[in-house]
């Protein structure tokens, strides 16, 4: 047992102090610090000499300062543009530096090895390159179950642009026409432009028709496509009025397939010209949106009892109604036939496997 404090006195080495230990009455035992006076040593001959077992020395003075800065790794990653925004992929490692503590058993990059984070630059590159590669090949198989195949050579998709052609001017781009004609529409110097460049188009615009309408898979749909084959085959052969008449009814004939009941009553109920609601394409999913669009154009309500003036861009309720040479043309027959063959290519895309 510690006896109580006594009274502090130098010993006769000063720069070494004895700590008593008595261990029983009439024994005792001294031992001499080597670290020098503890601080309860050095508190005052008011609190008397303390005896107590040695001291743990400060060992951080010992220790070595660590001062390195990690590289940011963010700068090695390339960033994707998705055309919506930009994707950093590994976020920026802050700058460390200086450890003192006696506390921290392992640098940083020594808990990265523990828990098997790739810390050399080869590891990152490597990972990095994995990770862009498996990206990359995620965002192509998404692009192409959301864009039709024709779109895949364009080099770039302005989709406000194309929104415009659906939706102002009736032009279908829904797997017809192909890219370089979707491109010189896209080129071409406003609506005029366009209509004369699907004029002068037709052969290339129908052909992508006809090959379109041999991919139809659907059993009950392959009949529609056999009748619109027809059509397309007579506007081949000089019979361009013959074909937008089999045309126009052969849209109004889809439009009646169970499939589509439930966006009939939109893609019908065109009244612009008498303040009804622009089409709206975020009204669908992307793709319906896009087939619709042409087709709603193409139903413009349309009433000789009216006085409704016959329009000269392809109508289907004009077609039907008022048999005239000005809705009537080669160039009305091709957009007729467009809207016909992405719509049967929408439908049986819905349906197929």
């Amino acid at each position: 047992m510690v006896d109580a404090p006594q009274e502090f006195s130098e010993a006769s080495n000063d720069d070494q102090k004895e700590d008593v230990v008595e261990g029983g009455e009439g024994s005792s035992a001294t031992w001499t610090n080597p670290l020098g006076p503890s601080a309860f040593d050095l508190v005052g001959s008011g609190w008397g000499r303390i005896s107590t077992f040695p001291r743990i020395p400060d060992y951080t003075a010992m220790i070595r300062t660590f001062d390195f800065d990690l590289p940011d790794y963010s700068t090695w990653l390339p960033k994707v543009d998705l055309g919506v925004r930009q994707w950093d992929f590994i976020p920026k490692i802050p700058t460390i530096n200086t450890f003192p503590e006696i506390t921290m058993f392992h640098t940083i990059i020594d808990q990265f090895a523990a828990f098997q984070i790739p810390t050399t630059a080869w590891e990152i590159t490597t990972l990095l390159g994995d990770t862009r590669t498996r990206l990359t090949d995620l965002i192509r198989s998404i692009t192409a179950g959301a864009l039709p195949p024709n779109w895949a050579d364009l080099e770039k998709v302005p989709f406000d642009d194309l929104k415009e052609l659906v939706v102002d001017e009736g032009i279908p781009v829904m797997w017809v026409p192909r890219a370089d004609t979707i491109q010189a529409l896209l080129d071409a110097d406003g609506p005029a432009a366009r209509r004369r460049l699907i004029g002068q188009r037709w052969r290339g615009i129908s052909a992508d028709c006809l090959e379109v309408l041999d991919e139809v898979e659907t059993p009950r749909l392959r009949k529609h496509a056999a009748f619109a084959a027809r059509a397309i085959h007579a506007l081949r052969g000089g019979h361009g009025d013959a074909a937008q008449a089999l045309m126009a009814n052969l849209l109004d004939t889809l439009l009646s397939d169970q499939h589509l009941a439930n966006h009939r009553p939109k893609i019908r109920g065109n009244k612009l010209h008498k303040g009804g609601p622009k089409f709206d394409t975020d009204d669908f999913r992307f793709k319906d949106g896009m087939t619709f669009a042409p087709i709603f154009h193409a139903h413009l309500h349309f009433d000789p009892k009216d006085g409704d003036p016959v329009p000269s861009h392809f109508a289907r309720h004009a077609s039907a109604h008022a048999v005239c040479r000005r809705q009537y043309s080669r160039v009305n027959a091709v957009f007729a036939a467009m809207m016909v063959t992405s719509l049967l290519k929408f439908v049986d895309n819905d349906l197929g496997p």
